[in-house]
């Protein structure tokens, strides 16, 4: 059996404990009988079904982890829960309406409410005052900021978070991480897509006073501009392949000589033209 295929059976391979520990929240799908079925060399088990209050709504895994939300017949609740494949455990309840979308001039193109990454789930939720990041490490839940303005978008990476925040009113906002080291900032008005490739964080930024964007990364130590970036708020802008290595497109815009340049940064380094396509 493949690497893959046993990550996939161990994540999906309790499906009594999740129904003993969500039981008390009231009827769902993991109350419900479950049913096991093998296919091959794949043994699939049931994490949750549909029942007629609560609706599986999305879901993400990466390894051994799975998170997903569950949304109420009614449209008023949501629910977050993550599997470490030994037990679930229900992470935040929240108002359907806290993931109804940007109300507050967020115009980055990175978008989504959770993340699930390397034995960590994040997500925004709102903390009574306005909507902060929280974590869950398989041990406990944590709220990652605290402060008195909108943190949104959370990415996750080896341990590393990485989301974005509005302090102010005017609509410029920061690029923040939190990792061993901290919570900081690493670049602020105008990030307009970050993603994480491993433990380093690649981001598309045009600097205050610049007229250009280029592709930033920091490792956890270091920040470096290793390349043209495009200036097009395009979602799921870098490929990456978790190991600290990203690509991503660059465009002229100049319809009198227009072209489109490939780069790729191996490990971080500065990043090389792999390709280049003239229109």
């Amino acid at each position: 059996m493949t690497n893959f295929k046993k990550n996939l059976v161990l994540a999906l391979a309790s499906v009594t404990t999740i129904m003993s520990v969500v039981a008390p929240f009231g009827a769902r799908a993991a109350d419900l009988p479950p049913s096991n079925a093998t296919q091959g060399d794949w043994t699939v088990s049931t994490l949750a079904r549909n029942t007629a209050d609560w609706k599986i709504e999305s879901y993400k895994l990466d390894k051994g982890l799975v998170a997903w939300t569950e949304l109420n017949t009614a449209g008023t609740k949501r629910r977050l829960y993550a599997f470490d494949s030994v037990t679930t455990k229900l992470l935040a309840e929240m108002p359907s309406t806290e993931w109804s979308g940007d109300t507050s001039g967020f115009v980055e193109a990175v978008k989504g409410d959770y993340d699930v990454a390397d034995g960590t789930v994040a997500w925004e939720m709102n903390d009574g005052h306005d909507r902060e990041i929280y974590s869950w490490n398989g041990d406990a839940v944590t709220k990652v900021s605290d402060n008195s303005y909108d943190d949104r978008h959370p990415v996750v990476g080896q341990g590393r978070i990485a989301w974005t925040s509005q302090p102010s009113a005017s609509g410029a906002y920061n690029l923040m991480v939190k990792d061993a080291n901290g919570v900081k900032r690493l670049a602020s008005w105008q990030v307009s897509n970050y993603a994480f490739s491993g433990k380093t964080l690649f981001w598309l930024n045009k600097n205050y006073g610049e007229n250009w964007f280029r592709v930033f990364r920091n490792d956890g130590f270091y920040t470096t501009a290793v390349g043209q970036g495009d200036d097009r708020p395009m979602a799921k802008y870098f490929i990456t392949d978790d190991k600290g290595s990203a690509a991503w497109e660059y465009s002229t815009k100049n319809w009198s000589y227009d072209k489109r340049i490939i780069y790729v940064s191996t490990l971080g380094a500065q990043a090389f033209q792999l390709l280049q396509r003239d229109v």
